[in-house]
């Protein structure tokens, strides 16, 4: 599904870091502390080999994205979307913009890692084409367990 066009998906910027950090502590790191608080995040944004994206109404900020590039691979470190505005495609959309950076720096290979018992989350990001490849035991904050999700990404090959 297609995020309504009053949304817009662009770069974060420093003004966008507390947003982040607050839906992030809402949405992803309930019950673990808050590690990507604005200060990471504002690192986040300034790393050449992280992309931060954001969803946006004229009005309102709507959800994010964020990944980490390496040289042949990438991780997407968090990515959420507002409560009033799940549902609408707004997820996969940021999805496919930081894969499609990653397929223009020709990288192929995509990881998340998501709470095991987030059963909404891994069906999202299966709905997507991720599979589990492996769990790590107290991933999270030494307490909960992560499911490692996975994506190749079909790079085309120059000729």
């Amino acid at each position: 599904m297609k995020p309504s066009s009053t949304i817009q998906i662009t770069a974060g910027t420093a003004s966008d870091a507390t947003n982040i950090a607050i839906l992030s502590k809402a949405a992803i790191e309930e019950g673990l502390g808050w590690r990507w608080n604005p200060a990471k995040v504002m690192r986040a944004i300034s790393n050449p080999r992280v992309v931060v994206l954001v969803a946006k109404t004229p009005t309102q900020f709507a959800g994010f994205g964020i990944m980490q590039y390496y040289e042949k691979r990438a991780n997407l470190n968090l990515l959420a979307v507002e409560r009033k505005f799940r549902g609408n495609g707004i997820g996969s959309t940021l999805v496919a913009a930081l894969q499609d950076i990653a397929l223009n720096n020709r990288i192929d290979n995509i990881y998340v890692q998501v709470r095991e018992k987030n059963e909404r989350g891994i069906r999202f990001y299966e709905r997507l084409g991720y599979e589990m490849i492996d769990m790590t035991r107290r991933y999270y904050s030494g307490r909960e367990n992560a499911v490692i999700m996975y994506h190749y990404l079909q790079v085309e090959k120059c000729v």
